[in-house]
């Protein structure tokens, strides 16, 4: 989130319409904020209401002539939100398919001469998940004919579907195998 270019220039317009909210906000009503909260407070005071006045007033401006909008500040920066949020939910899905990929293949490293832990490890998470045994059977039958059929390692797709079922559970099996060796 923090390394998208949209979210820190999205950070910077609210920061602007907050700082102009302040601005104005002082000029015009500074003494009778400093009034009503006190000398000690009416900075904070200020402060607060001035992002709650960016948030509603500035960001729901619009500029109409002949009752024609010729700029709606709202419809720009909620579009501009929403294409940041869509970004950052895209680099996170990546990251995460990625850190995935990282744990099956670290998995298969150190389990790759023990296929029949690794089937009982797929069978334990498909379990956890609420399959019954039938369905269990199936699915390690289906795998094996998919490894098998597409000339793929069977160890390397059940160290995959585990990390895809429960990634926690690879992860911890990771952990416990590297502490062993």
């Amino acid at each position: 989130m923090f390394r998208n270019l949209g979210f820190w220039i999205l950070w910077l317009i609210l920061c602007v319409l907050t700082l102009l909210s302040y601005g104005a906000l002082k000029t015009t009503a500074g003494t009778k904020i400093s009034n009503a909260f006190g000398p000690d407070l009416a900075t904070l005071a200020t402060i607060v209401l001035a992002v709650l006045s960016s948030l509603t007033v500035l960001q729901s401006f619009s500029l109409k002539i002949a009752d024609a909008k010729i700029l709606d500040v709202q419809k720009i920066l909620e579009k501009f939100r929403v294409g940041v949020l869509a970004n950052i939910s895209k680099t996170n899905a990546k990251a995460e398919s990625l850190k995935r990929m990282r744990i099956a293949d670290e998995l298969y490293a150190l389990l790759k001469q023990d296929v029949q832990g690794l089937r009982e490890e797929y069978a334990h998470v498909l379990e956890q998940a609420g399959l019954g045994a039938s369905k269990i059977a199936s699915s390690l039958a289906e795998c094996e004919g998919e490894a098998r059929s597409a000339n793929l390692s069977f160890e390397r797709e059940l160290a995959r579907k585990i990390t895809q079922v429960n990634p926690e559970r690879a992860t911890d099996l990771v952990r416990i195998k590297r502490s062993r060796s």
